[in-house]
């Protein structure tokens, strides 16, 4: 199963409040950006959707979810969240629109 999520300027700064290296492009200038990063916890809340889609209100109560954040997601980028069920759950995965590992991890039921 799949979910695929726009990834604005306002939703980075929405999610992450104003004045930090997700929502602001001096600061993230400042330490060695070159734009504004959404943060890691916005596309590990696409994967927690996704995963609430594939296992019901079940994933709210039992939900357990491990993730490595791979590469940067930017501001106009594109991101296809997938689950696929293994023997022990559901390997996740997200990509960005050129097809790029962005997050990679693996979700059960506890």
């Amino acid at each position: 199963m799949e979910l695929t999520k726009h990834v604005t300027q306002d939703d980075m700064t929405l999610y992450s409040g104003p004045g930090n290296i997700h929502s602001d492009i001096d600061v993230a200038r400042r330490t060695g950006l070159e734009a504004p990063i959404a943060q890691g916890m916005m596309t590990l809340a696409f994967a927690s959707e996704l995963m609430t889609k594939v296992c019901g209100a079940e994933w709210l109560a039992r939900g357990e979810i491990a993730v490595k954040f791979t590469k940067p997601v930017l501001h106009g980028d594109v991101v296809t969240v997938s689950a696929v069920e293994g023997a022990d759950g559901y390997d996740v995965k997200a990509v960005n629109r050129s097809g790029e590992l962005v997050m990679m991890g693996t979700a059960r039921l506890r």
